[in-house]
């Protein structure tokens, strides 16, 4: 299970003289963009708009998701809503095949889905998904930005649980994983039970206290049949009193969406028993692993998208293109 993880020789995280959080702080760093690669980002985000301007008339593009609340990851998708103009079934499948023949050639259009989106990569390998009029969206991560800001520790772990998610290959909701979306608001109702209802501060705890503690309680202490979590609140409501239980598949995760009380965030991540038993995992590793490296790793793919990303970024000029085809005929 997950995704193939490399041994990485030296690493700054590695440093016998680092605290438990400078290490874990660090390796942050590295998996996070920088600030060029962040602008380089914002600049997909001006080229597709260029790109829509022929096929809709005056589109108007809304960022979502990590770009949007800042706590990108060098593996995090470009989130993005056509906030106008409005669009029907046809023009959106003219974007599809426009972005087809013009941007990539395996540009998918999952119509389907709950939301309708499409799917597709820059040259960089940086993935964009692309929905329409997703204000529901724009407003969860409104949502999440302000919490973050009130609760930076918050912004911390989510990105370091996002990336245990991606390590573990559990981060695919078609194949019943997590979104980032279930992720976070499993992180925020956490905290307000541990933590901010009871007056306690998040932030004075160390980063691997709170990850052993966050894992124990997904991993052991919640119970998945019988409760449905109201993360804002940090309250816990009977599946029975919201009509949420199924008797074919009672240990479903189900997180009340702050936004739409009817609707259940997390009843698509159908292998929430496996994402359980990967939550004890790490619980356990934390436990017994002074350096905490069985439970964070770098994978080879994100290091290879991070390269197509660096030669995007930077493409050899044809000088010295020439210059290295004329050393290797000698």
């Amino acid at each position: 299970m997950g995704r193939l993880l490399l041994d990485l020789e030296p690493v700054p995280w590695k440093k016998k003289e680092l605290s438990d959080d400078e290490r874990i702080l660090s390796f942050l760093d590295f998996i996070r963009p920088k600030h060029a690669e962040l602008e380089y980002r914002k600049e997909i985000v001006q080229k597709l708009l260029n790109h829509l301007q022929n096929v809709l008339s005056n589109p108007e593009l809304q960022e979502y998701g990590s770009l949007f609340t800042g706590l990108s990851l060098n593996i995090s998708d470009i989130d993005l809503s056509l906030k106008s103009p409005a669009v029907g079934e046809m023009d959106k499948r003219r974007v599809t095949m426009f972005l087809r023949t013009y941007y990539d050639p395996n540009t998918e259009f999952h119509f389907g889905a709950r939301v309708p989106r499409v799917y597709f990569h820059d040259v960089s390998g940086i993935a964009i998904d692309l929905t329409f009029a997703n204000e529901k969206a724009c407003l969860s991560a409104e949502l999440q930005l302000a919490y973050c800001k009130k609760n930076p520790v918050y912004g911390t772990l989510l990105m370091l649980l996002k990336h245990w998610v991606y390590e573990r290959d559990l981060d695919r909701v078609h194949h019943g994983g997590i979104s980032s979306c279930a992720l976070s608001y499993m992180l925020i109702g956490w905290l307000e039970m541990r933590y901010h209802k009871k007056g306690l501060s998040s932030k004075e705890q160390p980063l691997r206290s709170l990850l052993q503690d966050f894992f124990h309680f997904w991993g052991v202490e919640w119970s998945y049949e019988l409760f449905v979590l109201r993360p804002l609140t940090g309250q816990i409501v009977p599946k029975l009193q919201k009509g949420w239980f199924h008797e074919a598949v009672p240990n479903l995760l189900s997180i009340e969406d702050p936004l739409e009380k009817n609707n259940d965030i997390g009843k698509q991540s159908f292998q929430i028993a496996m994402i359980q038993a990967a939550f004890l995992a790490s619980y356990n590793e934390l436990l017994s692993d002074k350096e905490w490296l069985n439970t964070f790793a770098i994978t080879e793919a994100e290091l290879k998208l991070c390269e197509k990303t660096s030669i995007a970024m930077h493409p050899p000029s044809l000088v010295s293109q020439y210059d290295d085809d004329d050393e290797e005929s000698q």
